[in-house]
C-alpha cells in the first residue's frame, strides 16, 4: 500500500511539473486514520473528507476575511489547526454557519484581531483558537480586551469563559441598535421642529423678533 501511495505521489508531481496543472494530494487527517484529498483554491488550502471541506491554510493578506461556506463545491465544516495563524494584518473575520469545528491555534498570532463573532453552529473550539499571540519573550499571552460575540449557552460563551475573555451575547445587538436608532430619531425630530426645509419655524421666528426688538430698544436708549 505504501509503495502504491509513493508511486501515485510521484506520478502526480511529475504531471504537475510537466503541465503546470493543479493536482490534489492525499493527506492524512490527524488522529483519524482517514486519508483526505488536499486542494487549493484562491488564498486557501483545504482538505476534503466524506464530502466535507476543512480549511487548512490561508495565504491572503486582507485585513477583512469572509471564510467561504463552500469551496470547490464542498461545504466547509471545519477550520484546521493554525490555518490563519500569524496573519498579523487580519482585523476582521466572518465565520460561516456551516462551520462546526475550529482547531487548535487557528487564529494564533493574529495580534490585530481583537474580536470575533462565533456562530452557534460551532460546537467545538480547541485551545488558543482565538485571542493569543507570542510576546517578545516567546510566551503565549492574551490579546488585550479580546471580545467574543455569540449566543448564550454555546461553544462561543464556553470558550470565552474558559479563557477569561469578554463575552457579549449576540441577542444584545438588536437592543443596542434600537437604542442608537431611537437616539438618532430624537435628534432628527428636534432638528425638524426647529427647521422645516431649511426655513426657521414659527417658534424660532418669534424668538428672533424678540431679540431684534431688544436690540432696537438698546440702540434707542444709547441715542438719547
Amino acid at each position: 500500500m505504501k509503495a502504491f501511495i509513493k508511486r501515485t505521489l510521484a506520478v502526480s508531481l511529475c504531471a504537475a511539473l510537466l503541465t503546470g496543472a493543479a493536482v490534489s494530494m492525499p493527506a492524512l487527517v490527524p488522529d483519524s486514520g482517514i486519508t483526505a484529498s488536499a486542494y487549493s483554491s484562491g488564498d486557501y488550502e483545504y482538505t476534503v473528507s466524506n464530502n466535507k471541506a476543512t480549511i487548512t491554510r490561508y495565504y491572503g493578506r486582507s485585513g477583512s476575511v469572509t471564510i467561504p461556506s463552500k469551496i470547490g463545491g464542498y461545504t466547509v465544516t471545519s477550520i484546521g489547526s493554525y490555518a490563519f495563524s500569524y496573519c498579523s494584518s487580519l482585523t476582521s473575520v466572518t465565520i460561516p454557519d456551516s462551520v462546526t469545528s475550529i482547531g487548535y491555534g487557528v487564529f494564533y498570532g493574529c495580534s490585530s484581531l481583537t474580536n470575533v463573532t462565533i456562530p452557534k453552529s460551532v460546537t467545538k473550539i480547541e485551545k488558543m483558537a482565538f485571542g493569543y499571540y507570542t510576546d517578545d519573550n516567546y510566551n503565549s499571552v492574551k490579546i488585550d480586551n479580546f471580545t467574543i460575540y455569540g449566543e448564550e449557552g454555546t461553544a462561543a460563551e464556553e470558550y470565552a469563559n474558559d479563557n477569561g475573555f469578554k463575552f457579549v451575547a449576540i441577542e444584545e445587538f438588536p437592543q443596542a441598535q434600537r437604542a442608537a436608532q431611537a437616539d438618532t430619531n430624537m435628534h432628527t425630530t428636534t432638528s425638524a421642529a426647529a427647521t422645516i426645509h431649511g426655513r426657521p419655524s414659527a417658534q424660532n421666528g418669534v424668538q428672533i423678533q424678540a431679540l431684534l426688538l431688544r436690540q432696537l430698544r438698546k440702540q434707542a436708549m444709547i441715542s438719547r
